[in-house]
């Protein structure tokens, strides 16, 4: 069965698949899903449908929940109490109980748990009768114990709070003890190193259990590339990975590293810092938002443009929103409405849309949002006058008649 189950998922990931780039998309009250062309690939004619999770994704009609896949066909009839795709397996309900597909649809693990939780790095979390343990892909079971809280792994390592000490500990993959219980509250493992706090104070430790630093620390956040942000007596500054610290002077607040450049705030003005702690760019904005693929979203005087590392306008602030570039085409909020410009400044497509993300509209959507690339393989989404359409770099419409909602599933890089 293994054997068979890690084929299928090579198959799965090397592109044997028909389908590149799928959309979620309703005609009317149903649901499907289209290709970058407009082509149904799954026909509108479920009460919803759910992102995919690898090769495959969920439907549902009449509370009845089925499994489909990127070509189009049904890999679980649509009969079933509950599907939920995620971390590369299907959790499904029967006779109250729970249990896992493969994305084949072949039953990996039967439905005998009471509660469970989809899978994560390889293990997932399932009550078995009064106890919450670990179970495999292979359905092999990893007890830590009983009276525990279990979370999800990270870094090879679950976090496991022993309810009977009140303390948290960490477990590998067979559910062994490799860290114990003894920190008042832990975080999962980032780069290396997890949060612990003992008492009033936060440190971190390296995955073998011993202190990077020691708790001193008022608060901290988790290690993005190297760095990670922490509150001394001072005031905020970064830790690095070898347990030194930038020394930054007196600044207000710091934001986590992205492609080596970070956000730091003094007064009400923002800089840019590289990771030894040097000024790229003294504090002189109003706004900045994270880099990503070289760009840095900044505001002047109420206007967004984009800014290198440097802090050099590569296009000047004059536009009420901006979102991130990709394949060349900038999305940019002229007043109320969304258009593109050239990584120069000059206008390709005009402002003709009130939204181009997921939610919400308005250009007020979130970094996470924000940062999802729109155009891939050419082709970008876009809501005009409550109605959705695929757009090419010219703004021409793919779609010959617009559809009610288009959202984005999957896409392959």
């Amino acid at each position: 069965m293994k054997t068979f189950y890690t084929l299928c998922l090579l198959l799965a990931t090397t592109g044997l698949f028909a389908q590149k780039n799928l959309y979620v998309a309703k005609s009317g009250k149903q649901y499907g899903y289209i290709n970058e062309h407009c082509e149904w690939v799954v026909k509108p004619e479920y009460d919803r449908v759910f992102k995919m999770d690898g090769n495959v994704g969920v439907v549902m009609k009449s509370d009845r929940h089925g499994l489909i896949n990127r070509s189009g066909e049904l890999v679980l009839a649509v009969e079933h109490d509950y599907l939920k795709a995620g971390g590369g397996m299907v959790m499904f309900r029967k006779n109250e109980k729970f249990g896992y597909y493969s994305p084949e649809g072949e039953e990996m693990i039967a439905a005998k748990y009471v509660k469970a939780k989809p899978f994560k790095e390889d293990r997932a979390m399932v009550l078995k009768g009064t106890e919450w343990i670990y179970v495999d892909k292979e359905g092999n079971e990893y007890s830590v114990g009983s009276n525990m809280k279990l979370h999800n792994f990270s870094e090879g390592y679950g976090l496991v709070l022993d309810k009977t000490k009140g303390k948290f500990g960490y477990v590998n993959d067979q559910g062994e003890w490799t860290i114990e219980a003894q920190y008042d509250k832990a975080k999962d493992f980032h780069e290396g190193f997890a949060r612990v706090l003992v008492g009033d104070k936060w440190g971190y430790i390296r995955q073998n259990g011993e202190w990077l630093v020691e708790p001193k620390y008022g608060n901290t956040f988790d290690f993005q590339e190297k760095h990670a942000r922490v509150l001394t007596d001072n005031g905020y500054t970064f830790l690095k990975a070898d347990g030194t610290e930038l020394n930054l002077g007196k600044v207000d607040k710091v934001h986590d590293f992205t492609e080596g450049v970070a956000r730091v705030i003094v007064g009400k003005k923002v800089g840019l810092i590289d990771g030894d702690g040097n000024w790229l760019a003294e504090p002189q904005f109003e706004s900045v938002k994270p880099m990503v693929r070289g760009y840095i979203p900044a505001a002047q005087k109420g206007k967004w443009g984009f800014i290198n590392s440097k802090g050099e306008w590569i296009i000047q602030p004059a536009y009420a929103h901006v979102a991130y570039p990709s394949q060349g085409m900038v999305p940019v909020m002229f007043k109320k409405l969304w258009g593109f410009v050239d990584e120069s400044g000059n206008i390709v497509i005009e402002p003709a849309y009130d939204n181009l993300f997921e939610l919400p509209p308005m250009g007020i959507a979130s970094y996470n949002v924000l940062k999802q690339p729109l155009y891939q393989n050419g082709i970008a989404r876009a809501k005009s006058k409550k109605q959705w359409n695929l757009i090419d770099t010219q703004g021409q419409q793919v779609c010959s008649e617009p559809l009610d909602y288009i959202g984005v599933t999957m896409i392959e890089d």
